[in-house]
């Protein structure tokens, strides 16, 4: 009873949205176990008629958990030995901020500087892998059809390098997901955790599946917005204005035209209409059935959210020439019970864009802060 009491306490004391998210969050973790369920079925079957065609293994996730740790170490050691000295050059000069405001801005710009130059690499790599498939559309620089992601499924020609490449994105997000569990939690963290559950499931899910070709495309329209997401976030503690709002101007382009534009009218497209006729004119069960493309839908109406806020501090800055991070607040001045937004680049105030993965730094000794290094 004590238990419950408890656990009453704590959901009453939740915001609407934040009940809206825990509730989705529940949701989809109870309707992911009755996939799971489903989704077992179909997969030892289709084993089972793979006599000559390399059909996934429950095994080969264990390949993902390995890239988790590697790239979770390479996150830290590149982090401590270059990408912090760079961020003590880059943001400086230190007398802009306190010594712990500094200290944490540092450890910040290491976060988004590894995670940038995994997302220019990833992305690099997917292009490479899918640029003369039949199935990457014009509207993302191929020459193809995403009706092909579904003809001769389950048992398609494998693309050249898509498992080893989508072993490593899993083993990311994996890691992300991990990271944001054993960070503070700040006042998006329970969109962030369904963000990272709803990606980890997608991956395990569509690579078990053999979605492997329709699972590409949804990798490579996250991974380009990202690239220019972490761009920014990397250069908004600098004095470097001009670079910092013409990112955030390619950001807004990009997150528009690729997250809510090619994603959910040719991506989710494909999954709520050609798949399902494809498939059943050739005899297959389009296992998922609604749930999958339901769950792209609820990443859809994540980014809707994150542009929203995009917007809103665009709006911050042309009306007061800085912008707010709507998503953390840096406590200042506790003891006379002050709370300032600290967003500055230069004297004038910055941006602080969200993007679709996030750690968040420590607190700083001594007092508290919510500055995040994601």
């Amino acid at each position: 009873m004590g238990v419950l009491s408890s656990s009453s306490a704590v959901y009453a004391a939740l915001s609407a949205k934040e009940k809206v998210m825990f509730s989705a969050t529940v949701l989809v973790f109870c309707m992911m176990l009755s996939v799971l369920l489903r989704m077992h079925t179909a997969v030892t079957a289709r084993q089972v008629r793979s006599v000559d065609y390399p059909y996934p293994q429950y095994g080969d996730l264990s390949m993902a958990v390995v890239w988790a740790a590697a790239i979770g170490a390479a996150r830290v050691t590149l982090g401590r030995l270059l990408f912090t000295p760079l961020g003590s050059w880059f943001l400086g000069p230190r007398q802009r901020w306190s010594t712990d405001e500094f200290q944490l801005r540092v450890e910040r710009f290491s976060v988004v500087l590894f995670k940038f130059l995994y997302f220019v690499g990833i992305s690099v790599y997917g292009f490479l892998l899918m640029k003369d498939t039949d199935f990457l559309p014009w509207v993302l620089g191929g020459a193809g059809d995403t009706a092909n992601c579904w003809h001769g499924y389950p048992f398609q020609p494998l693309v050249a390098g898509a498992r080893y490449y989508y072993l490593v994105q899993l083993g990311y997000h994996l890691h992300s997901l991990a990271f944001h569990l054993a960070a503070p939690h700040r006042n998006d963290f329970l969109e962030m955790a369904l963000h990272h559950i709803c990606t980890v499931f997608l991956v395990v899910f569509s690579y078990m599946q053999n979605y492997s070709r329709i699972g590409m495309l949804v990798f490579f329209v996250h991974d380009v917005c990202d690239v220019f997401g972490y761009a920014i976030k990397s250069t908004v503690d600098s004095k470097h204005v001009v670079v910092t709002l013409s990112l955030y101007a390619l950001l807004l382009v990009s997150w528009f035209a690729i997250r809510l534009v090619v994603f959910p009218f040719w991506v989710i497209n494909s999954t709520i209409f050609e798949g399902p006729a494809i498939m059943e004119a050739a005899g297959e069960e389009y296992e998922g059935g609604v749930f999958f493309p339901a769950l792209l839908v609820v990443l859809f109406g994540l980014h809707i959210f994150w542009f929203g806020l995009f917007i809103q501090m665009g709006l911050h800055f042309s009306s007061k020439g800085k912008t707010v991070d709507l998503q953390s607040k840096v406590k200042t001045g506790e003891e006379e019970g002050e709370e300032q937004d600290i967003v500055a680049i230069g004297d004038a105030g910055g941006v602080l864009i969200p993007s679709s993965t996030s750690a968040a730094a420590p607190a700083a000794a001594g007092r508290k802060s919510n500055i995040t290094a994601r």
